[in-house]
């Protein structure tokens, strides 16, 4: 009696075993991409292949691609994202599409909408030899996926460099870091042309860019995509100019929206004309609504914490804003209460209401504006 037993517990415990391995194994829906060892360019053509072989993704049949740790290089070919396919590394600086070329238009990662990229690195690095190129490690246009987890590193040589270019998209940009340097025109992140509807955000987001003749924390031209950035740090150093966020009105702008900021540090310092922690250019509109934030313009012949050429309200609590030159600088009306104001003037072409204010020495202005 007591070995029949046995038995049957050895036999239960290997069912136990069988079925969860099975339904372990049973991935139907995911496609699991490995280097192949030593050669990049192959473990990238294998990895542009098995994103290419998914058969038929749709809202009723997504799939997931799963790439191994390894460097996938791209060469002066992108990876074209699918809708209805998430694309998922196996870490930040583990798993790492790279695209390293002399092409003219470098672009690592091309991204759709309905999928999602995560928990990897993007490498966009190179430029041609003779004229001006672009260099991206990814480009959004016309299709608006989720960023997650992602690392965009670009670097430039006599071409502009970008880390993430969307054109007529709205990415949902989460838990991300952008690394971008050159010697011409840099951004970050880059919104430009129109999207009817969806709207873009960045949230608990690094964004690192230095050392070209012109250098953006994130850019925006012809209409204002992004209208939410939570938790997230910009720091732009170095080069003639230094623009945290910017928007201009080349094109013709085409929105009159709000751009929220919560818990944000922009810090815009070291240009070797001008620094600005945020500067709206005439004929653009866009309505700031800022809190808790810290908005620097530093360390340059003209440095500025806020410009607003536009015609569009500010609104200022709780935060700290510093500029040599000018605090802030609107042809607008401006509210500013319980904030720090350290360095220049504040200076309002429309309606000013100030309460609460400190500057940089210390001196409290219940009621009105520093000097």
């Amino acid at each position: 009696m007591l070995k029949t037993r046995r038995i049957l517990t050895v036999l239960s415990v290997f069912a136990f075993v069988f079925v969860h391995f099975s339904l372990a194994s049973a991935q139907i829906r995911t496609v699991l991409v490995s280097p192949v060892p030593n050669d990049p360019v192959a473990s990238g053509t294998a990895l542009r292949n098995a994103l290419a072989a998914i058969p038929s993704p749709s809202s009723t049949n997504r799939w997931l691609l799963k790439i191994e740790p390894g460097i996938y290089e791209m060469q002066s070919n992108s990876l074209q994202m699918r809708s209805w396919v998430d694309i998922e590394g196996s870490g930040i600086g583990v798993t790492i599409i790279r695209a390293n070329s002399n092409s003219f238009n470098i672009n690592t990662v091309l991204g759709a909408s309905d999928a999602e990229l995560r928990m990897l690195t993007v490498e966009a690095t190179g430029g041609p030899s003779v004229g001006v190129g672009l260099v991206a490690a990814m480009r959004n246009t016309q299709g608006s996926p989720r960023v997650s987890k992602v690392k965009f590193l670009t670097q430039a040589v006599n071409s502009d460099a970008w880390g993430m270019v969307n054109v007529s998209t709205a990415p949902k940009i989460e838990d991300c870091e952008f690394n971008v340097s050159g010697t011409r025109t840099n951004s970050g992140v880059t919104f430009s042309g129109t999207v009817v509807g969806a709207r873009s955000s960045i949230v608990r987001s690094k964004i690192a860019v230095a050392w070209g003749s012109t250098n953006y924390g994130v850019f925006m031209s012809v209409t204002q995509t992004l209208n939410e950035m939570q938790d997230t740090q910009i720091d732009v150093t170095g080069g003639p100019l230094t623009l945290g966020i910017f928007a201009s009105p080349v094109g013709g702008w085409q929105s009159n929206e709000t751009l929220t900021l919560r818990n944000v540090v922009i810090n815009s310092a070291q240009g070797g004309l001008a620094s600005a922690g945020i500067w709206l250019d005439q004929g653009t509109t866009v309505n700031l609504d800022i809190n808790n934030s810290k908005i620097l313009g530093q360390f340059s012949p003209s440095a500025t914490g806020i410009y607003q050429g536009g015609l569009a309200p500010i609104i200022l609590r709780f935060s700290r804003v510093a500029g040599q030159t000018k605090t802030v600088d609107s042809a607008q009306n401006v509210s500013i209460a319980f904030t720090d104001l350290v360095g220049g003037p504040v200076i309002v072409a429309g309606w000013l209401g100030c309460m609460a204010l400190i500057d940089e020495n210390g001196i409290f202005y219940p009621n009105t504006c520093p000097n």
